[in-house]
């Protein structure tokens, strides 16, 4: 279909297009209007001294972790500083978490670096920096608890505080775009099979109009051929 054809039919109905743009605007705006800003914060925290330890985390097992590798020990304490004992902790302080939280250790050396994302920046920030205060005085009362002897016990030092938090890319553009074409393309979707309804309508109203004519046709022949025979 070339663009004559395809502008024709759009504008035959011009009136559910108006419609479909008008509903586009206004989910486009109410997108636009719901999708808020999001802030990142991080903190990292380096495990020093990680020697060969045997000593009880006591979150909520007996276990003993045998704490031989830094990388071993940062997953460890990455999985430890996000659990629900710790997150709860940090919720005395702050009030209730709805923000995303991560920690993750480094691939390379003894180093956790812990990442809140929220709508508020100065909460987002002051909850990293709760969570990995929070996970160091653990660890310290962790190993006061099961007698860790000082040469063995693990320290947790903070890399400085939680960075200011930082505002993400925002998708409110790509959202409200999204928002605004699905009604038009709807629209004009629904603009072409309305116009193939019609267009194959008339294509059957021709083809019985013209069999109507053929059987008008053949029933003047057969008459005109009953009278021929009669006259003779």
């Amino acid at each position: 279909m070339d663009l004559y054809l395809l502008f024709k039919t759009l504008w035959r109905h011009k009136g559910l297009m108006i419609l479909s743009i008008f509903a586009g605007t206004w989910i486009a705006l109410g997108a636009a209007a719901n999708t808020h800003t999001t802030y990142e914060s991080s903190v990292k925290l380096m495990l020093d001294s990680p020697r060969a330890a045997l000593f009880t985390l006591g979150l909520s097992t007996t276990e003993s972790v045998d704490l031989r590798r830094g990388q071993q020990l940062a997953t460890l304490c990455a999985n430890i500083l996000t659990s629900e004992p710790l997150v709860k902790k940090a919720e005395r302080d702050v009030g209730p978490i709805s923000e995303s939280i991560a920690a993750a250790a480094s691939v390379d050396v003894p180093i956790i670096t812990v990442t809140v994302v929220g709508m508020d920046a100065e909460r987002t920030q002051n909850i990293a920096n709760k969570l990995a205060v929070n996970f160091v005085g653990y660890v310290v009362s962790a190993q006061d608890r099961y007698a860790v002897p000082r040469e063995k016990r693990l320290i947790i030092r903070l890399l400085g505080s939680a960075a200011p938090a930082v505002p993400l890319k925002s998708r409110t553009i790509e959202i409200a775009l999204i928002g605004f074409m699905a009604p038009v393309i709807g629209g004009a979707f629904l603009s072409f099979m309305i116009e193939n309804i019609k267009q194959a309508r008339r294509v059957g109203d021709k083809s019985a109009g013209g069999m109507a004519e053929q059987n008008i046709s053949a029933t003047k022949l057969q008459e005109s051929t009953k009278k021929a025979k009669t006259v003779l």
